[in-house]
């Protein structure tokens, strides 16, 4: 028996231990005949699977994927049941999350902007604007180059909120033109080097009342060549539930698609055309990233039982494969972002929450063969999904909110770890002082 069909029984027999599950409709607990049937369906899947050669192209032999035979329902929630208590009040501060290596990161948020040097975190002031600046995601060029994207304008007034494009030369961060976009924003950036780089994010419309309506929301996608940005038009119409996003590798290679949603879309430098979705049609994708047309992956979360977990895909250039995931104890468990540098080489990050418990930040890699749960610091997460940035030469970041700050955690090589950060002064209000008093710094971290 060849070392492959092997490795798939295994995976197969574990598969009927841990995640193999009787119909929705059926709630009860499998009796001895429905346990036999499940095993018998399960490992025919799998050596089924064995025979199609569901092994992944390019990424080895020892690679386990196995067919998507789960029974997947929806799990409800940002990370499928892993979301914890939300509090009356917060603290606006970072929100993305970005690196290109050891001494070149970046993070920025509401009017906020840090830059990691090799040896600290430092805030660097943004352009004096009008109004209100939110920076929702930014990328790293290896030149020392970044791009910051997000909205300006007046919370108050909706009519004079546009589209913001931002720039960092290596010494200052400048505002860019954009062409004509009306009220918008841009939700998401990427950048494969410095003459190319896309932006997309949504322009709204209003209605013959006056009132902003979704069926006139239209994609907003935007690319840089070096000179200037230009609109670029889409065939397409995503429905998501936060917002487009957009990864790419190269003018040949861009990836657009909806958080929660269904639908991905690839530009292969001639046209655009849709993937199918890498989940069941209930299972929201949370996290997304490709190093090529035929090596991406797709992380989220499904419900199993009555708990919700991980859960994350591989597509070759044909289709989707699953790859199984680890899930810490009876914990509602899922994976939010994912950042893909090789077939050997994927880092995710999730939330993972025991009943009554704040939920806490989980840390997946992919070494070519397996998904394995990292060591290390595991902060608490309150509000929002946390963000993961990583490059080729070993460093990884990941970053997150806990009751009232960022925290900011920082791969070893053997272990994630708390990093210090700039102050965040923007305080919400309604935090209570006894809040207030505790500075910035406080988030709790545990040892995973």
């Amino acid at each position: 028996m060849s070392d492959t069909i092997e490795n798939q029984i295994r995976l197969g027999l574990r598969l009927v231990a841990d995640d193999v599950q009787p119909p929705a409709r059926t709630r009860a607990p499998l009796g001895r005949p429905l346990r036999v049937v499940a095993f018998a369906v399960a490992l025919a899947a799998v050596l089924a699977g064995v025979l199609l050669g569901i092994v992944s192209r390019g990424q080895g032999p020892s690679a386990r994927f196995v067919t998507d035979r789960f029974d997947y329902r929806p799990g409800g929630g940002s990370a499928g049941g892993a979301a914890g208590k939300l509090l009356p009040y917060s603290v606006d501060c970072c929100s993305a999350l970005a690196a290109s290596s050891a001494t070149d990161a970046w993070t920025v948020g509401w009017g906020v902007s840090w830059h990691w040097d090799g040896s600290a975190w430092r805030s660097v002031p943004l352009p004096a604007l009008r109004g209100e600046v939110d920076l929702s995601s930014v990328t790293a060029v290896d030149d020392g180059e970044a791009w910051a994207v997000g909205a300006q304008g007046d919370p108050r007034n909706d009519r004079v909120v546009h589209a913001l494009v931002e720039h960092w030369d290596g010494s200052r961060w400048t505002v860019v033109h954009l062409p004509r976009t009306g009220v918008s924003s841009l939700f998401s950036v990427s950048a494969s080097g410095p003459d190319d780089v896309w932006a997309v994010g949504m322009s709204f419309r209003r209605d013959a009342r006056g009132k902003f309506s979704e069926r006139l929301t239209r994609d907003l996608l935007l690319h840089w060549d070096g000179s200037a940005w230009s609109v670029v038009a889409v065939p397409w119409t995503l429905r998501p539930v936060d917002g487009p996003r957009v990864v790419t590798t190269g003018p040949d290679d861009v990836w657009v698609w909806g958080v929660a949603g269904e639908q991905v879309e690839h530009w292969d430098g001639a046209s655009w055309e849709a993937v199918p979705a890498p989940f069941g049609p209930h299972d929201p994708m949370w996290g997304f990233s490709a190093t090529s047309s035929d090596d991406a992956w797709a992380v989220g979360s499904y419900l199993h039982g009555r708990r919700s977990r991980t859960l994350a895909a591989h597509w070759d250039g044909q289709s989707w494969q699953i790859a199984p995931t680890p899930n810490p104890g009876s914990t509602d468990s899922g994976l939010n972002d994912v950042v893909s540098l090789g077939p050997d080489d994927v880092w995710a990050i999730g939330q993972s929450r025991r009943y009554g418990k704040l939920p806490l930040a989980l840390f997946e890699h992919w070494d070519g063969r397996s998904w394995q749960i990292t060591p290390g610091a595991t902060p608490e997460i309150l509000d929002g999904m946390p963000s993961l940035a990583a490059t080729q030469d070993g460093t990884a970041w990941a970053m997150g909110s806990c009751e009232i700050d960022t925290f900011l955690v920082r791969w070893s090589g053997s272990a994630w770890t708390m990093a210090k950060h700039p102050r965040d002064q923007r305080w919400d209000s309604r935090v209570p002082r006894r809040i207030r008093r505790l500075g910035f710094g406080h988030c709790h971290a545990f040892r995973g």
